[in-house]
């Protein structure tokens, strides 16, 4: 077969063809790859990045500090009592999760605010912090609630 010239190897997936043979004829050596051009791809994908924190600074510290919820569906079949939808409401500190289930995507801010209104903590624990995406729970209706029950 033709044998491809050497090239000076910049990059590291010359080598890897040259090893798996996928080029016929591909030579690279040692001189090659000791006189290749510096390559700032290469150089930043092989870079060391700094570890990430053991534990996460935010944390939740005790049970309904901070309470998730989202809105999720339609589901492709819906309940013999007429659900599409589902409300996930999880705890970040215990990650228990409750799932309520709804007819219409408008009826999740009603069904969370029953929730935050009737949960209690173990302790009687209240819930303080609500994280959602927005969407459904975007309201004012919503948010004042939330104000009344000091979330």
């Amino acid at each position: 077969g033709r044998s491809i010239p050497c090239i000076p190897v910049s990059c590291g997936q010359c080598l890897i063809c040259h090893r798996a043979k996928l080029i016929p004829g591909l030579n690279i050596t040692r001189e090659s790859i000791r006189n290749a051009p510096f390559c700032e791809s290469c150089a930043k994908t092989k870079a060391r990045h700094s570890s990430f924190a053991k534990t996460a600074s935010n944390r939740p510290t005790r049970i309904l500090q901070t309470t998730h919820a989202d809105v999720c569906g339609p589901v492709g079949t819906q309940s013999l009592a007429g659900a599409k939808y589902f409300v996930v409401c999880l705890c970040g500190y215990s990650t228990r999760a409750w799932v309520f289930f709804i007819a219409t995507k408008d009826q999740a801010a009603t069904e969370m605010i029953r929730f935050l209104t009737n949960i209690k903590g173990p302790k009687g624990e209240q819930p303080h912090t609500v994280v959602t995406d927005g969407g459904e729970f975007d309201s004012i209706h919503f948010k004042d609630a939330l104000d009344k029950l000091g979330v």
